[in-house]
């Protein structure tokens, strides 16, 4: 069975949750302009308006993980790590209805082969990515201010200036709490934990980001991440439950916009890049 339930119970919950993602853009993307799909762990900070013209203009739109050479110093994450992850994170991706053709090539891929398998290169729906891109040609954001998380800040200059959060000389416009656990405070991500790249004690910018208002508003799902690098499950078949997780731009705090309502999606994840 090639249906929903049949993907249910061919996958894990965090590989069922990333399959449907292709289906539900299209759909959106049929209706509307411009649709943006945001992790739930992503907070925005400033109007997304360049990226939505972009991704207008492109048809669809992608975020790296990195935008330089990672350092070898035997931090994480390695570049092996990112690179059985995918160069792109799919926390963000962006599309409208021009994408059709790339959505539905992304959907048939996705029925089956959404797996959690570095090994046998997959990684949810992120890996097939790399693939799409020369073939469909999205718009790849290299603006720094977009998808900032623990695999790039330490990139990415974080500064403040009065009430906005910069990053280099623009606005910081989204940050991927990718890991963050509230009752953990000192530590950035829980992916991290014996060899981070990046500490909260050596970056108080950083540290206030993440223990203002993103704290209460974590704390309720602390246990939802966006895409990432883990081990392989052991068992690759068997019957799982998803949850369901919800994406928007909202809020009318001046600094901050929680991610809670733009497209009802299969979002609620528990992976690491």
């Amino acid at each position: 069975d090639d249906g929903f339930k049949g993907m249910a119970m061919a996958y894990d919950v965090n590989e069922f949750a990333t399959s449907v993602k292709p289906f539900v853009l299209r759909q959106l993307a049929a209706t509307a302009d411009c649709v943006l799909y945001l992790d739930p762990d992503i907070f925005v900070y400033a109007r997304l308006d360049p990226l939505i013209e972009a991704t207008v203009q492109a048809g669809w739109s992608l975020t790296p993980h990195c935008l330089e050479p990672m350092r070898r110093d035997g931090t994480g994450p390695t570049e092996r790590e990112i690179m059985a992850a995918g160069v792109f994170n799919l926390g963000y991706i962006g599309v409208t209805n021009r994408a059709r053709d790339f959505l539905d090539w992304w959907a048939e891929r996705l029925r089956r082969d959404a797996l959690i398998d570095p090994s046998n290169q997959l990684f949810t729906d992120q890996r097939w990515i790399d693939l799409a891109v020369p073939i469909y040609l999205p718009h790849i954001e290299r603006s720094p201010s977009y998808n900032v998380a623990y695999w790039n800040v330490d990139q990415r200059e974080l500064w403040r200036d009065g009430d906005t959060y910069m990053v280099g000389e623009e606005p910081l416009r989204f940050f991927h709490f990718s890991g963050y656990d509230p009752n953990e405070p000192s530590w950035l991500s829980k992916y991290q934990p014996d060899r981070p790249r990046t500490l909260l004690s050596n970056h108080p910018v950083l540290a206030e980001l993440c223990n203002s208002p993103t704290r209460r508003l974590l704390s309720a799902s602390s246990s939802a991440s966006s895409t990432g690098f883990r081990s392989p499950a052991a068992t690759r078949y068997r019957r799982s439950a998803c949850s369901a997780g919800q994406t928007s731009i909202s809020g009318s705090h001046p600094g901050l916009m929680p991610t809670t309502g733009l497209a009802t999606l299969m979002a609620s994840t528990s992976s690491a890049i």
